[in-house]
């Protein structure tokens, strides 16, 4: 009984701090009301996806780079919210792949931290640092990625050579938080020495 009710509590703490962590700087209400009234229009074209629009703001000089009172921009909109055209249009026009927000969340975080491994494997193939390691919690992407069970993340940060021994600032592993999820299958691709196998 005592284990159900860690693992409830574990869990209860776990999706709390990530909800935090990636939606707002400052969860007061005005602080909320103030924030949107200030995003730039760009990060808004970003998350919500419109392809058309934000290549207009582009083309008339729109930095690509902008950026929020959270320091988000465009790309980690984009990335989190699995909007790989948006990506690819920002990336074409410069934007800068390991820009870091208040929390030093990356755009190649974000994708991994919701499972969109294609937007992953684009930012690799773009130079993003694929061992970077945000400043709450001292997760990397492929920790994000084993913590909440995504196979085919997991499997483009190991085929781009993720550091598997990279530690939290808890002193885990990717694999520990794979065995603690009781993930069998992440486990065994945190082990074998080809990802494919």
């Amino acid at each position: 009984m005592n284990i159900v009710i860690f693992r409830l509590l574990f869990t209860l703490i776990f999706f709390t701090s990530i909800f935090l962590s990636l939606t707002a700087c400052d969860s007061s209400s005005d602080a909320k009301n103030s924030t949107k009234a200030l995003t730039p229009e760009l990060i808004t074209l970003a998350e919500n996806g419109d392809l058309n629009k934000l290549n207009q703001l582009l083309s008339l000089g729109e930095s690509p780079d902008i950026q929020d009172s959270c320091q988000w921009t465009p790309l980690m909109k984009a990335a989190q919210y699995g909007h790989i055209d948006i990506v690819k249009a920002l990336l074409k026009s410069g934007a800068l792949v390991d820009q870091t927000d208040k929390g030093s969340y990356t755009a190649l975080l974000l994708a991994a931290s919701r499972n969109h491994s294609d937007i992953v494997s684009l930012l690799l193939e773009h130079g993003a640092n694929i061992n970077h390691q945000e400043k709450t919690m001292g997760w990397s992407a492929l920790i994000w990625a084993s913590k909440l069970n995504y196979k085919s993340t997991v499997e483009v940060l190991l085929s781009h050579k993720a550091d598997r021994l990279l530690k939290d600032f808890q002193n885990n592993t990717a694999h520990m938080w794979a065995k603690n999820i009781q993930s069998n299958e992440i486990s065994q691709l945190l082990e074998s020495p080809n990802p494919s196998q």
